[in-house]
């Protein structure tokens, strides 16, 4: 019975289907098959593994695998048993971290001498570890940052309150020239007697001291309000850099020095006599601003033996030469054209009384002197070193033009 069922399993498998396919307008057989339901098992087999092939080699070869839960390739595994290594260093840091933190606590509150030092290792090991002694390169280098702590602004990180605060004066003197943003001079000029005092106007430290080609012996010092106040032109220097200074300390003496002073010294010319000699030869002329003296010269046909020296231009008989001497202006009202407009009225009674050569005199360091006659067309025709009434070794410049 059983043998029966079997052939008649495979014999119906195996029977063979025809399958025709007819063009339905002549009736002619195109495609004819003979087909059993085991050669359609098998073809059926056959692409189901060709699918399946192909999707292994895409799987296997692209980067889709990626992408398959639980798959992981050896670049991966290799970075994550590397994270993992690293997570696991970081938190022996971390805990390391925390008890060297825990020792520094130990030292702020005494428990451990401020003028020991522990290692590393062995703050973060136990507490009650022994302590090492600072090295002798160590304290080296400690002493080499406080050094250079004291020059450092930045240290600086609160503002104090600067109501209140009493500015000392930084000498005894006249001003002769103040503070004027306008003409750029970003300080104010002091005429005081040679060997005056130059005080600190503020507590402070001393950062530089110095001597430069333009400024002569220069001095600044760091004051804790944020102040930084500069001395220039002095004689010498009493304070050197790192010097600590208190407000009204003597820090230098007035001078006279560098490229960017006038050049004249305050009690030995010009003084209150010059002016008074001049008046009483009638030579001493004045510009007045609402009844004030804006500006004074003195004017005559007085030539120094020093002009012998300087090559001028206009070979000038003397009784045709206006000699201008010690132009100065008022120091309130500089910057507002009072020199230039002097120098017009001169060049104006020259024109008017017949003397059409002009002469001048400045000191060589006088940089806006010489600036402004340059700017009024006048030449200079020779500088001429020497004494001048009392003062050594003053380049004298000589100037000259004709109207």
């Amino acid at each position: 019975m059983k043998k029966k069922r079997r052939k008649a399993f495979w014999s119906n498998i195996k029977f063979k289907y025809r399958l025709t396919i007819t063009n339905e307008n002549t009736l002619e057989d195109i495609i004819t098959l003979r087909v059993s339901k085991l050669n359609g098992l098998s073809v059926l087999l056959s692409v189901l593994f060709v699918l399946f092939l192909i999707a292994s080699l895409i799987v296997a070869f692209t980067p889709l695998r990626n992408y398959l839960p639980g798959y992981m390739n050896s670049e991966i595994r290799a970075q994550v048993v590397e994270n993992a290594l690293r997570v696991d260093s970081l938190q022996q840091l971390v805990n390391r971290q925390n008890l060297y933190i825990m020792n520094i606590q130990d030292i702020f509150q005494g428990k451990i001498k401020a003028d020991t030092i522990h290692s590393i290792d062995s703050l973060t090991h136990l507490r009650e570890d022994s302590l090492m002694e600072r090295t002798q390169r160590e304290a080296e280098f400690r002493k080499q940052y406080e050094e250079t702590e004291k020059y450092n602004l930045t240290s600086i990180t609160a503002r104090p309150e600067i109501d209140g605060l009493i500015f000392y004066r930084p000498t005894r003197g006249m001003i002769s020239s103040p503070f004027n943003a306008e003409t750029k001079h970003f300080g104010t000029d002091i005429a005081a007697n040679p060997g005056e005092s130059v005080l600190a106007t503020l507590d402070g430290t001393v950062i530089l001291s110095t001597y430069t080609a333009e400024t002569g012996y220069l001095i600044e010092i760091q004051h804790n309000q944020d102040f930084v106040s500069v001395y220039k032109h002095c004689g010498s220097l009493l304070k050197r850099e790192g010097d600590a200074v208190k407000g009204g300390e003597a820090i230098a003496l007035v001078g006279n020095t560098g490229e960017l002073s006038t050049g004249w010294t305050r009690g030995v010319y010009p003084t209150e006599q010059t002016a008074l000699d001049a008046l009483a030869a009638g030579t001493l002329y004045v510009l007045e601003d609402g009844g004030r003296v804006a500006a004074a010269a003195k004017l005559d046909q007085n030539q120094m033996a020093q002009y012998s020296q300087c090559t001028w231009r206009h070979d000038a008989p003397p009784e045709q030469v206006l000699v201008l001497h010690t132009l100065v202006v008022d120091p309130t009202v500089k910057g507002k054209g009072y020199g230039t407009a002097f120098v017009a009225f001169y060049e104006q009674l020259a024109w008017e009384t017949d003397r059409p050569y002009l002469r001048i005199d400045t000191n060589a360091r006088n940089t806006p002197a010489r600036a402004l006659y340059k700017k009024l067309g006048y030449t200079e025709a020779g500088i001429v070193a020497g004494t001048f009434n009392g003062i050594p070794n003053v380049q004298l410049v000589c100037l000259e033009k004709k109207v």
